[in-house]
């Protein structure tokens, strides 16, 4: 179930079960998620940090990946950087960005298939690694 808490700007903010605020283009990318039929938490927390959306993985597709979209708000990189590898260490999450623009234009069909090439290549990886 989705609240409408406020706007921001131009841009709807929207609540979850949890009351983190989300915004209507994660919405979108995970709605893309799903029709790849993978699950995905929008605003997971994983102490001290929360990303935008992560998708665990289902079966034997263990992913960890997690996704963050990046607005023109967005500019610290050494931040990202620290956060990155302290999640990476800590919590084995990979993450891979989209800038706003991706999903505002909705560039779906390209989104889709760097995904697709993400989740085939660390599927074949941990299959060589068995």
């Amino acid at each position: 179930m989705f609240l409408l808490l406020k706007k921001q700007g131009e841009e709807a903010v929207l609540l979850n079960s949890n009351n983190r605020q989300y915004t209507k283009k994660q919405e979108t990318l995970a709605s893309w998620i799903r029709e790849l039929g993978f699950g995905c938490i929008l605003e997971k927390e994983f102490p001290p940090y929360f990303v935008d959306i992560f998708v665990p993985g289902t079966g034997d597709w263990k992913l960890n990946l997690a996704i963050e979209i990046d607005g023109p708000w967005h500019i610290s990189k050494v931040k990202d950087n620290k956060r990155e590898i302290y999640l990476k260490d800590t919590y084995g999450i990979n993450f891979i960005r989209f800038s706003d623009i991706d999903i505002i234009k909705s560039n779906k069909e390209n989104i889709l298939e760097l995904l697709k090439s993400i989740i085939v290549l660390k599927y074949q990886s941990e299959s060589n690694n068995e």
